[in-house]
């Protein structure tokens, strides 16, 4: 038995199904009180000399209003293959509404990985939407927010969020591990003395967070993510020419329709109708409903031909007669490492003749390690190799993707990105709505 992987997905499982707090609940005596809506919440005080460190940049954050700088983020070892390689200018300032959300505009250059091509970009993440230019479309796109956006040209935006910085809490993760983290000799970065963490992450790809702290203003300078095992490497965000100290409008936060471009918002959806009442003296007007929009055309799975490690031959056609999901992944991808629990803990809740799970490894420079992972976490799953073909022949964009199909093929249901508890949830609804016409035909 796997303990780690039961204890992470149990874990998994438990944030997923936590209920939040009631709406009108008296304080006990002696509780804090609760955040108010829209209050910035405190930041959590581990008791650890590498907690002090880590309070010391949250709070340094908490206690701005706005900031600039510039960021690069690239890949170091193994990762160096695989990881986007980008420049940007970031302009962020608290939203006037809600000073818990940032308004941040990022807007810079390069790759999304060494071997794709190089591209500008420009996108303004607001409080209820994204904006971006879409040089291919000469537009101004206005979109609401989506975890796992289609176009390339806000994927390069969006590796370079920061989530750890423009969180409620700065470092929240980090902080939350920090009583077991430990401090490094002090560095230099971007001419700044830094005070040097690093934490263990939790989930199941065993890296670690190494953060660099501005000696003086307790500003970060730099951001780490290490992998180690089969894909030793790291991810690295350095950040230079940090100014927190003079004021931004909100306004700057915003992307301009560069010239010969046109904007596009999001259509709204339809509001609610208003029934006309009819009078004594006047007849009601006949409304005519427009017809419903025809149902899309159903889309069916790619037929592919692959092998395990073990030389078996996996096919379509072999998966056909029950449901199947195809889970692309590969382990160079953090988030297709962390979805790998909840594949594991659909795997354990039915039988492998009612439900097929196959994994597709996706530029895997060993092969085998994409096996040698899935068997080390015993998933219940195999892996084929050399999916490259197969994943350009489904658009797989975003890594992890998963894939749900009827036993006769057709695509019920896509997830992009590392699901969440609740898309998870959704995704083992949809497996059992899956299985009940199969079971009926059986």
């Amino acid at each position: 038995m796997n303990t780690p992987l039961m204890v992470r997905s149990l874990l998994a499982a438990a944030l997923a199904l936590a209920p939040a707090p009631a709406l009108a609940q008296e304080d006990a005596p002696g509780s804090p009180p609760e955040t108010p809506p829209g209050a910035l919440p405190e930041v959590p005080r581990p008791a650890s000399p590498a907690g002090e460190v880590l309070v010391k940049a949250s709070e340094s954050i908490r206690g701005i209003n706005s900031i600039t700088f510039d960021v690069s983020m690239r890949g170091e070892g193994l990762l160096a293959t695989y990881a986007p390689i980008l420049q940007a200018r970031v302009v962020a300032v608290r939203s006037p509404t809600n000073p818990q959300t940032w308004l941040i505009r990022i807007s810079g250059s390069g790759k999304l990985a060494p071997d794709k091509p190089e591209g500008a970009f420009d996108a303004g993440f607001q409080e209820h939407f994204i904006e971006w230019v879409e040089p291919a479309e000469r537009k101004l796109l206005r979109r609401a927010p989506r975890p796992q956006p289609r176009s390339e040209t806000l994927r390069h935006a969006q590796h370079l969020r920061m989530d750890w910085i423009f969180a409620p809490v700065a470092f929240s993760k980090e902080l939350g591990v920090a009583v077991n983290g430990k401090l490094l000799d002090d560095a230099e970065v971007d001419g700044e003395l830094c005070r040097v963490v690093e934490v263990a992450t939790l989930g199941p790809s065993g890296g670690t967070r190494r953060v660099y702290v501005g000696l003086e203003d307790g500003l970060v300078r730099r951001y780490d993510q290490i992998v180690s095992g089969q894909l030793d490497g790291r991810t690295v965000f350095q950040l230079s020419g940090v100014d927190a100290f003079n004021p931004i409008d909100p306004s700057e936060t915003r992307v301009p329709v560069p010239a010969g471009f046109e904007a596009e918002a999001e259509p709204a959806p339809p509001g609610p109708t208003t029934p006309v009442a009819a009078t004594p003296d006047a007849t009601a007007p006949t409304v005519t409903a427009a017809p419903p929009p025809p149902p899309p055309a159903p889309k069916y799975a790619v037929p592919f031909e692959l092998r395990t490690a073990a030389g078996e031959t996996v096919t379509l056609d072999s998966l056909r007669g029950r449901p199947a999901v195809l889970f692309f992944w590969g382990t160079w991808s953090l988030p297709s490492q962390d979805a790998v629990p909840a594949l594991a803990a659909l795997r354990a809740r039915h039988d492998p003749a009612q439900l097929a799970i196959v994994a597709l490894a996706v530029r895997e420079r060993v092969p085998a390690a994409a096996a040698d992972f899935l068997q080390r976490e015993n998933a219940g799953f195999s892996t084929l190799l050399h999916a490259d073909a197969t994943a350009a022949a489904y658009d797989v964009r975003a890594y992890p993707t998963l894939l749900l199909l009827s036993p006769e093929g057709q695509i019920l249901y896509t997830v992009e990105g590392f699901p969440s508890g609740a898309t998870l949830d959704e995704l083992a609804d949809k497996v059992n709505a899956a299985l009940k016409p199969a079971a009926g035909s059986a």
